[in-house]
């Protein structure tokens, strides 16, 4: 079975510019989102729409080195690049840790597995799952 995922060759020089539209694009719709569903004042939106499509554009671009070294696209690449994300995310306070009281989250935590490697675990399986449920091979 074909995967509808281009395949790369290391050379691809678009990688890095690839990801600029639709990282503005989902940025856009997270805004209307949030403000949507969550009343986010509207004064807030320019500051949230760069700061979404920075960290979508961030976790396409991430992913840019690992296909040139692989020579191929990978679901083990979205894993990575939302680890390391998530990870920076936590420990900088951009974001919290998804469903911090599940069972996982605590037994890591009573473990004593930092809240920025808990956090990079959680949103590099969020992400890496995302992409082998679309199609992505590992």
């Amino acid at each position: 079975m074909e995967s509808s995922f281009r395949t790369m060759d290391s050379g691809d020089p678009g990688c890095f510019t690839r990801h600029i539209v639709s990282s503005v694009i989902n940025g856009g719709l997270l805004v209307a989102m949030d403000t949507g569903l969550h009343n986010a004042p509207i004064k807030q939106a320019p500051n949230s729409l760069l700061r979404y499509s920075v960290a979508i554009y961030t976790y396409g671009a991430l992913q840019c080195p690992m296909e040139a070294i692989h020579g191929r696209q990978s679901a083990l690449h979205n894993y990575a690049a939302g680890g390391i994300l998530g990870h920076i995310a936590v420990e900088k306070g951009w974001l919290s840790i998804p469903f911090p009281n599940s069972r996982p989250v605590y037994q890591l935590m009573s473990k004593g597995v930092s809240r920025p490697a808990v956090g990079g675990l959680m949103y590099g399986g969020f992400l890496g799952t995302i992409a082998v449920v679309m199609g992505k091979p590992l």
